[in-house]
């Protein structure tokens, strides 16, 4: 009874793909959705014990394909034959399966009805040793009336576990057997692609699968004669045929979904960065300022800690020391303290003491004196350095009070090398009443 429904099924099938056109790549409509994970399982977990039972169900669920129609088969592949296995499942709505495949065996599990409907792949399982029973005992598979002789080819040497590039052909030739042949390509989780032929000439399928799907391939005549090898993989390569809008496959559709979330989430980065700029640059600072505003005056100054980190220091970030990056890392209200801020970081690069304490964009000449009332109310504040420092010469107008502050010591900063200073003229500066005289740094 087996028999005859499995040899009318078999002209079933054929009947169909002979309909279909010759070498066109088809990709099958689920009319059914089925899987064996026990109920409350989020992720499933792929190894099965040899001679394990799974239990298997299946229903219409939101199939959008052809309505199912009885009876039920499962096509297994396997990484240690090279013929899929046909198992029928019967009637119903359920089927239990002892796994009989030694250990280290990897197996997938597709599922048709008897008119060629699919219910899709199941994900690659691998098969471990029983934990309950040394010698475990379970019914073999039936293997298919016979095995074809196939040819394969890919980009490259083909081999049973290969990586085949994106957008490269894969072509099997039928060597024997009795046409139509069909060819099919069956990834995991997802619905197998057919391709058929009327002749023993060879049939190409072009990689349409996204990076890192696994598949088995297979080839069936039209006398139930089978062939097949895998687990494939898809690897990276020309994207081209991915953009192709004639037959989309799944897999393009989910990777568009990813690419869609990855570009939404850069673009809210993007609009997040611009509008902490924005605030930053708005917000008033109450730490040392040399320019009281930015839009009134032509000068910036490198002494302003509410700037970058990136701008602050004379030496690159991998040259500082853990102190001096925990400094930077402080909230404005904790640095606001005295001395607690060192911006100008002492390095021992010869190019580091070549850096001015006042700079102004765009030019390499020394700032011109302010011209405004504001400007010249405004405070001037000198940090000495020592250890070889460069010495500053500061230039203001009349009742511009300049304040000198001393330099400060972080405890794990070793000095600098001390270097004799040049002695230089620098312009004289008019006295104020109240004005302390400054201190050599």
């Amino acid at each position: 009874m087996g028999r005859l429904w499995l040899s009318s099924w078999r002209k079933t099938w054929c009947l169909a793909v002979v309909l279909l056109p010759i070498a066109a790549a088809v990709q099958l409509e689920q009319g059914f959705l089925f899987d064996w994970n026990p109920a409350g399982t989020t992720v499933p977990v792929p190894v099965t014990q040899q001679c394990d039972t799974i239990h298997i169900t299946w229903s219409r669920s939101s199939a959008t394909g052809p309505n199912p129609v009885a009876p039920y088969y499962l096509e297994v592949y396997t990484s240690a034959f090279i013929v899929p296995f046909l198992v029928e499942a019967g009637s119903g709505t359920s089927f239990d399966w002892q796994v009989p495949f030694a250990p280290n065996t990897l197996y997938q599990v597709c599922m048709y009805d008897s008119k060629g409907s699919t219910g899709g792949c199941q994900d690659i399982f691998t098969v471990i040793a029983n934990t309950t029973t040394s010698t475990p005992s379970c019914a073999n598979v039936t293997f298919p009336a016979g095995a074809m002789s196939v040819e394969a080819e890919a980009s490259g040497a083909f081999s049973q576990y290969g990586w085949i590039p994106q957008c490269s052909d894969i072509s099997v030739t039928p060597k024997n057997g009795t046409p139509p042949y069909t060819f099919t390509i069956a990834p995991s989780l997802l619905p197998p692609i057919n391709l058929t032929s009327d002749s023993m000439d060879k049939i190409s399928w072009t990689n349409t699968l996204q990076y890192g799907i696994s598949y088995f391939i297979s080839l069936a005549d039209s006398e139930g004669n089978r062939w097949s090898q895998g687990p494939l993989h898809s690897s990276g390569g020309s994207s081209s045929c991915l953009d192709d809008s004639g037959t989309p496959t799944v897999a393009i559709a989910v990777g568009a979904l990813a690419g869609g979330i990855v570009a939404g989430a850069l673009i809210g980065g993007l609009g997040f960065w611009f509008y902490s700029r924005r605030q930053k640059r708005s917000a008033p600072s109450s730490e040392f300022l040399l320019a009281h505003n930015a839009r009134s005056s032509q000068y910036t100054s490198s002494f302003d800690p509410s700037a970058t980190d990136a701008s602050l220091p004379l030496r690159p970030y991998h040259q500082q020391t853990a102190s001096d990056r925990s400094m930077n890392s402080l909230p404005v209200s904790a640095r606001n303290l005295p001395y607690q801020i060192e911006p100008f970081t002492l390095s021992t690069a010869p190019s580091d003491a070549q850096v001015p304490l006042l700079t102004q964009p765009g030019s390499d000449a020394p700032p011109a004196s302010p011209g405004t009332e504001e400007a010249r109310r405004q405070h001037v504040y000198v940090v000495h350095h020592d250890g070889g420092g460069p010495p500053v010469t500061v230039y203001t107008d009349d009742g511009a009070e300049v304040t000198e502050l001393p330099p400060s010591y972080a405890d794990n900063r070793a000095a600098g090398p001390r270097q004799r200073r040049q002695p230089g003229e620098t312009p004289r500066k008019p006295r104020r009443g109240n004005t302390s005289q400054p201190s050599s740094g």
